[in-house]
């Protein structure tokens, strides 16, 4: 937020080569709020004349920007008439800044500040045409990045041969939006349609609009399809074809090629539905034939139905050879949709019906159609083998007997039984899904891995330098806090030339270059404040620059100082997350502690990898800074009672016991937290309530309850439980899905000091260019990761169709795959939310905890119904979305198959009767491989009602009478 300043702005002074009467008259200029005096002012004026007013103009641009907040008493502040917007004063001075300064000038004031221009359009066009600066066209490409309503402008310049055109993929895209007739703006050319604009201005067919066809790479979020959802460019080009300006032949190739290019689906789709506008004739089909059927096998369905369609047309017509059919299919059988392959199936049939000597080709091609993963591709496929009698053929029956084993269940049945002869049935009949256990955590020693502490200086400053530029890693970011803590203040003579780099790459970091001011440097900051729980790589910046420079960095009038180096502070941000909140804070404690010259062993500071603290080398560190009456923070003595691993507890206690003889508030809490008995609850609100979460991470504390009541979930009491519900998103206007933790969090509480309650807020998972934020926030209270994974479902399940999810959800997946885990019913709804999304990186990692969860026994079907029912309910995904990560997990063991199976089979109770074609096959599939019928009462009710001959009813028949 902006200082605030006086309501009374001091006079802005003018350079002094200005006499007074030169002084009053351009600040009345610049006061009248009148466009046309203001212009006429500057037009016929000398360039060395224009150069003398420049610094007032560029002064005054500044003000009114330090001014914004105050949006509607700013201009007055300056004496402009009442009535006049801040949008308005820009608008007037940036007149007299066009007419006034250097190309350089402009470019550093918008370029910096990130302000738009508000000055119109013609005004801006009327100065330049007035002045006719040499670096116009530079202008024009800086105003282009501001606001590309300026290309009508540079186009104008280009026709008049005031400017070089530009052709590159950037104008292409920003030529395609601003041409479309939703523009607003009176400056556009919004009368005529695009096809008439295009016909005014030559040039763009010849360079510009080919140049549409060749873009490289969309931006993520652009593509022509979205832009042009009324057509509009689409009928300006057909347009064009029609009346003879672009050549159909032309538009033809240009697509084409376009379609060679890696766009996705939704982007590449627009070229194709130019091709499916244009009319084509026998001429067209001849020229193009080749081109059109390469598409077939597109990566993207789109180009390959269009494709398809052309295959079709010069099928029926007779335009194709049945040699040149079988050429082009190769690709498409062996392509993982159903729908390419189901036609590839269909011309095969046809070609094979009318020519007999291509049998054994046609064969071959059938063959690789079999081991499609769709059961009913399968299915045509061995029809089609038959309805020509080849299985008899003893090559085609080896190549069948040799893929047999990965064909699904009901086809297996259908082989002949020369096929299937060496083929032994498995059955499951015998296998049960182990019990859940409810055992504390007892992370097996195989799992835990020590972590090496940073020995000498060296070693320190390659960690730093490393993690200065991606904080990934929570172990490798806990492990250089020890080592900073422990020999940061402890400077080797070559100090200053070793650290030197870092130091300027951090502040490079940090901030932009500005300018001097009395003989330092001045940079522009648009990063956090320090240490505010905002941003951790910022913080790792503002730590390394603490211990380099021998000053923790503050805020002060504006300006952040750190030793002899000032940055003018443009951006500020205060307002942080629980999470981020303890980081910063222990962050900037470190930074204290160099400062101040100490040597601290952290009390918090992981012994093992995953963020675990061996009780012993706690109670050792513990007793060393007892007895040294060495003091560490508050944050250190929390984060580190929450990290202690639960073996060696007991004889922790006794050392503590043997060598601590004052008990103070936080060695109590300890000896509480490691299972003593007969302690007396203390004062320290957020010590005890941390011991309590470490002594039983998962049951009430009634003791610490007694004392500490109503702070909220995990507190001295267990979150009581985590409901999920539909929530409408105001952002994508769609519903999401919404964890609700009750009880609710005591008001008026720091929860940087109470993690485990600070955890379940709704932004613990918040900010996605934090690599760093989620690993590490999962190491804060490892016992149960319960509420982190909670709030990252919360946050993440908005939108199930982004490909490019927040990385939180990922690591909060991963954690729950840990083998020392103890599941919770939340756990069940994160993985299954997870795999009806589409980001692969989700997904995949999802699937690979379900599997892992499942193996072990801690995930069973029994535990997975109810959430999976609760989830189904919201409505908000569908149980389409799960069949192919289910598929996926039944492929692993019978275990596997079991628990999909037993899930599947008693969730059918929230299934609509629609769209469950592909839920029943799986099942059908699973109950043939099992050799298990349905048995659930509910489910063969559920199977009686959806009765007909569509798929579906034959599915719930074939399911009945197994």
């Amino acid at each position: 937020m902006p200082k605030k300043v006086s309501t009374t702005m001091k006079a802005v002074e003018l350079p002094k080569t200005l006499s007074a009467t030169e002084n009053e008259e351009l600040r009345n200029i610049l006061l009248s709020a009148n466009a046309e005096k203001i212009t006429t002012f500057f037009n016929g004026m000398p360039e060395k004349k224009r150069r003398e007013l420049a610094p007032i103009c560029i002064e005054w641009i500044k003000k009114l920007w330090d001014t914004n907040f105050f949006y509607k008493t700013a201009p007055r502040c300056f004496g402009f008439p009442d009535g006049t917007t801040c949008d308005d004063a820009y608008g007037y001075t940036e007149i007299a800044l066009f007419a006034t300064a250097d190309f350089t000038e402009i470019q550093r004031l918008f370029r910096i500040s990130h302000q738009r221009f508000h000055c119109k359009h013609e005004l801006v066009e009327n100065v330049l045409r007035a002045r006719n600066p040499v670096w116009i066209g530079d202008f024009i490409l800086l105003a282009l990045t501001i606001d590309q309503d300026y290309w009508f402008l540079y186009r104008r310049f280009v026709t008049e041969k005031i400017i070089k055109p530009i052709i590159n993929d950037e104008m292409a895209r920003t030529m395609f939006m601003v041409m479309d007739l939703r523009g607003h703006d009176i400056y556009r050319w919004k009368a005529l349609p695009i096809s008439q604009q295009i016909k005014n201005d030559t040039d763009l067919l010849k360079n510009e609009i080919p140049q549409l066809f060749k873009v490289n790479e969309f931006p993520s979020g652009f593509s022509y399809t979205n832009i042009d959802r009324e057509h509009r460019w689409k009928e300006a080009l057909i347009a064009l074809v029609a009346d003879g300006t672009l050549l159909k032949n032309e538009l033809i190739e240009l697509c084409l090629s376009a379609l060679e290019r890696p766009h996705t689906e939704y982007q590449g789709k627009w070229f194709v539905q130019i091709l499916e506008r244009l009319p084509f004739d026998g001429n067209d089909l001849k020229t193009f034939a080749k081109q059109f059927l390469l598409l077939i096998s597109h990566r993207n369905p789109s180009p390959s139905v269009f494709g398809f369609s052309i295959l079709e047309r010069l099928f029926k017509e007779n335009k194709i050879s049945d040699t040149e059919v079988l050429e082009i299919l190769p690709p498409v059988v062996r392509d993982p949709s159903q729908k390419r392959v189901k036609k590839a199936i269909a011309i095969l049939d046809k070609i094979a019906g009318r020519n007999k000597t291509l049998h054994p080709e046609i064969m071959k091609l059938v063959l690789e159609c079999l081991p499609h993963e769709n059961s009913e591709i399968q299915l045509a496929a061995l029809k089609l083998l038959k309805k020509y009698d080849t299985l008899n053929n003893p090559n085609i029956a080896e190549s069948v007997r040799q893929i047999a084993e990965s064909l699904a269940p009901s086809i297996k049945k259908l082989l002949p039984d020369i096929i299937i002869q060496a083929q032994t049935s498995i059955t499951v009949q015998n296998l049960k899904e182990p019990e859940p256990t409810t055992e504390s955590i007892k992370p097996p020693k195989t799992v835990l891995e020590k972590i090496v502490p940073i020995k000498s200086f060296d070693e320190l400053l390659d960690l730093a330098t490393r993690l200065l530029e991606k904080p990934e890693d929570a172990d490798e970011i806990e492990r250089l806090l020890g080592g900073l803590a422990r020999l940061g203040a402890n400077h080797p003579s070559s100090f200053e030339a070793k650290t030197s780099a870092l130091l300027l790459r951090s502040f490079k970091l940090l901030g932009t270059r500005s300018e001097k001011i009395d003989g330092k440097t001045i940079y522009d900051l648009h990063v956090p404040d320090p240490f505010q729980g905002c941003d951790i790589q910022t913080d790792f910046r503002y730590l390394f620059a603490a211990w380099i420079t021998g000053k923790v960095p503050i805020v002060e009038a504006n300006h952040l100082e750190i030793a002899d180096h000032v940055w003018k502070k443009v951006y500020t941000e205060t307002a942080g997350i629980p999470a981020t909140k303890l980081f910063s804070a222990r962050m900037k404690a470190v930074a204290e502690i160099i400062v101040a010259g100490k040597s601290v062993q952290l009390l918090s500071t992981p012994t093992h990898y995953d963020g675990w603290i061996d009780p012993n080398v706690f109670a050792e560190r513990l007793i060393e800074s007892e007895t040294q009456n060495i003091e560490t923070d508050n944050y250190d003595r929390v984060l580190a009672l929450l990290r202690l691993y639960t073996e060696g507890r007991e004889n922790a206690l006794k050392l503590i016991d043997g060598k601590t003889k004052k008990r103070n508030d936080y060695i109590n809490a300890v000896r509480y937290a490691l299972g003593a008995d007969g302690i007396k609850i203390g004062k320290t609100d957020y010590y005890w309530i941390a011991a309590a979460r470490c002594r039983n991470p998962f049951a009430d504390d009634p003791a610490v309850e007694s004392v500490f009541t109503g702070y909220g979930p995990d507190s001295g009491a267990a979150a009581a439980q985590y409901k999920i519900k539909k929530e409408a998103d105001r952002i994508y206007r769609r519903n999401k899905i919404a964890v609700e933790c009750l009880p609710p969090t005591k008001n008026q509480l720091d929860l940087t000091l109470f993690p485990t309650i600070g955890l379940h807020t709704a932004e613990t998972f918040v900010h996605g260019e934090e690599p760093g934020q989620y690993p590490w926030t999962l190491t804060i209270w490892l016992q149960n990761p319960a509420p982190a994974v909670a709030v990252a479902l919360d946050t993440h399940s908005t939108n199930l169709d982004n490909a490019n999810t927040e990385a939180g959800f990922r690591h909060a997946l991963a954690a729950i795959a840990r083998p020392y885990v103890s599941f919770h019913p939340i756990y069940v709804s994160a993985i299954f939310t997870a795999l009806a999304m589409k980001c692969p990186q989700v997904y995949t990692t999802a699937t690979d905890t379900a599997i892992i969860t499942i193996q072990d026994g801690r995930l069973t079907s029994a535990m997975a119904v109810q959430p999976v029912q609760d989830l189904l309910r919201l409505e908000i995904l569908t149980i389409n979305r799960w069949l192919k990560p289910l598929k996926t997990i039944t492929e692993q063991s019978q275990l596997h198959t079991l628990f999909v199976h037993e899930l599947l089979e008693n969730i059918v109770e929230n299934l609509p009767p629609k769209n469950v074609t592909g839920f029943l096959g799986l099942l059908y599939e699973i109950g043939i491989s099992l050799e298990k019928p349905i048995t659930s009462k509910t489910c063969r009710k559920y199977l009686e009602t959806l009765s007909g001959s569509g798929n579906a009813g034959k599915l719930a028949k074939k399911l009945l009478e197994t």
